[in-house]
């Protein structure tokens, strides 16, 4: 698994050069984001891409919980697997402070 401080790090990275791109409007952050995240695994070598996505894995687990689960149905008018799923990386995306609180 990934050091928590190198996953961190990407997560972080990635968000702040997605928060100096000019979006059209109409375009959501969390796209931007997935792209300058993207862009950022591709360097990677294959292990670190594997570790990465391992650790990714640990923290949607741990977020994996029922009140948040309720949050976020009640924030989005109702929650599917899927979108529980969604909302648990996009919680992951926002960063360390978001998650180490869930």
């Amino acid at each position: 698994m990934m050091d928590e401080t190198r996953f961190w790090n990407i997560i972080d990275t990635s968000r702040q050069q997605a928060s100096e791109q000019k979006r059209r409007q109409g375009q959501d952050f969390i796209d931007i984001h997935e792209k300058t995240l993207a862009d950022a695994l591709r360097q990677l070598p294959a292990e670190e891409i594997a570790a990465f996505d391992e650790r990714f894995h640990h923290y949607s687990g741990r977020a994996y919980h029922w009140d948040l689960w309720a949050a976020a149905y009640w924030l989005h008018g109702g929650c599917s697997d899927d979108g529980f799923t969604d909302f648990r990386a996009c919680l992951i995306s926002l960063g360390k402070n978001c998650i180490s609180k869930s």
